[in-house]
């Protein structure tokens, strides 16, 4: 098992212990451009199973096919991905009343927005492995898995204006793609990461921004159910930009 696998199991154990006498039961979500029959996700929840016994363990998926999971992790929008899974996981009596939550890469971020929008009982820990969590500001470097080279649609896409109605539309990438040189066209037109992170602004009549009437106070009472919160940064991240988005 590689070193950033055993970092994250050796978090969870703790965290299980710390949390509840009873195990939760886990999710893990993968990153882009993975699937979650993927080796690395499956050996992953095979070693959480082996080193806490009785856990049960499930690898978000959010289509049948694999090749079309690896699809949906460029362009099914986050919104329909994150109401998709809450909607599996509260319909089954196994995670409903609880779950630790595991995300890599791309899947760090889903978990947390996952935790802030799904109304689960209770939520043991919430674990971020490389999520961007603040964003990315610079194409991220990935590796086509399948037949499609979905990395290169990605990178003309984001190219072509990830800001514009298209692309955010379409492109999942573009929907936490946060440009710290248009702050206000990113509030104003990124789809996903200005609601998740509690950035919409108003403006009332006199001209003046008045953050606090939109702050979503469902998501603060759920984050709150979470209890522990972990977000590990890779030293040498080379897919996240700027990388420093994993820890905040």
């Amino acid at each position: 098992m590689c070193t950033r696998s055993g970092l994250l199991l050796l978090i969870l154990l703790i965290v299980d212990v710390a949390t509840s006498s009873e195990t939760l039961p886990v999710i893990i979500w993968h990153g882009m451009g993975d699937h979650a029959k993927g080796g690395g996700i499956r050996q992953l929840g095979e070693v959480v199973q082996q080193m806490i016994p009785g856990t049960k363990v499930k690898c978000i998926a959010t289509s049948q096919s694999d090749a079309e999971d690896i699809e949906d992790s460029y362009f099914k929008p986050i919104d329909v991905q994150i109401t998709q899974v809450c909607n599996e996981l509260l319909s089954d009596p196994v995670f409903r009343d609880g779950v630790h939550m595991i995300g890599l890469s791309q899947g760090g971020l889903f978990v947390r927005a996952l935790a802030q929008r799904c109304p689960f009982k209770t939520i043991g820990a919430v674990v971020s492995i490389g999520g961007p969590q603040m964003g990315v500001f610079g194409v991220p470097k990935c590796r086509d898995i399948g037949p499609v080279h979905w990395c290169f649609v990605m990178d003309k896409l984001l190219s072509y204006g990830a800001y514009s109605s298209f692309v955010q539309q379409h492109l999942v990438q573009a929907q936490y793609w946060h440009d710290p040189l248009k702050e206000e066209t990113y509030r104003e037109k990124c789809q996903f990461l200005p609601d998740i992170n509690q950035e919409r602004v108003s403006v009332n009549t006199t001209g003046f921004a008045e953050i606090s009437q939109l702050v979503n106070s469902t998501y603060r009472d759920n984050l709150l159910k979470v209890k522990h919160l972990v977000l590990v940064r890779f030293a040498d991240d080379t897919v996240l930009k700027p990388k420093e988005s994993e820890l905040r």
